[in-house]
């Protein structure tokens, strides 16, 4: 059994970008209009903004689950309720990953799973560390073999 989480590297990376363009944009700001704002409050504002942000969606990934057992793909997210979808791997149609240039850089990808007779993707599997998605396609392409 393969059990993972999904990476939250894209989301600290947003945050701390956030953060400096919103410091930089409070230091111009005040620097410009001459105005008695400090600075560093906005600054420390923005800090704990960013922090936040981080802060849920690393709680956000914890609480999702991706897991490959047996002969079944299973993504489970739990929060206050429970969502658990399970597709058979003699169920999946197409299997492919995506990955922008930010997800590259950071070794992530994202995996769509689909099956037939649906619209659109049947599940889609966020932010997925490149090596785990390298072995679960591994695996489940020698699963649809058998």
């Amino acid at each position: 059994m393969q059990k993972f989480h999904p990476s939250v590297k894209r989301a600290w990376l947003f945050a701390a970008i956030g953060f400096a363009a919103v410091s930089l944009m409070a230091m111009a700001l005040t620097t410009y209009f001459q105005v008695g704002i400090d600075g560093v409050i906005v600054v420390a504002f923005a800090a704990v903004v960013a922090g936040l942000y981080g802060a849920s969606q690393t709680a956000i990934a914890s609480l999702t689950t991706y897991s490959l057992e047996n002969d079944t793909l299973i993504m489970e997210r739990s929060a206050i309720s429970v969502e658990r979808q399970v597709i058979p791997i003699k169920n999946i149609d197409n299997l492919h990953t995506k990955s922008s240039l930010i997800g590259r850089l950071l070794s992530i990808t994202d995996i769509y799973v689909d099956t037939p007779g649906g619209f659109g993707y049947e599940m889609v599997m966020r932010d997925v560390p490149q090596a785990a998605a390298d072995e679960l396609l591994g695996k489940v392409e020698k699963l649809k073999q058998v």
